[in-house]
């Protein structure tokens, strides 16, 4: 299982994927992936490693 933050119209999510699901949510979100890793922990610090314009577009760069 391989878990996924997304950028949705609402928000961000967390999304766990199974193996066998990979392919057609990797294309069903393409554009939208922010990060992902092998657990929500891994998925999470290398979110963190990304620079707040890409994390928080519509913020300028910070959250509120």
């Amino acid at each position: 299982m391989k878990t996924y933050i997304v950028k949705e119209s609402d928000g961000l999510k967390i999304i766990q994927v199974r193996a066998d699901q990979e392919d057609f949510f990797q294309a069903d979100y393409a554009g939208k992936i922010l990060a992902s890793g092998n657990s929500t922990l891994e998925a999470l610090l290398k979110f963190q490693d990304l620079p707040d314009e890409v994390k928080y577009p519509d913020q300028e760069g910070s959250p509120q």
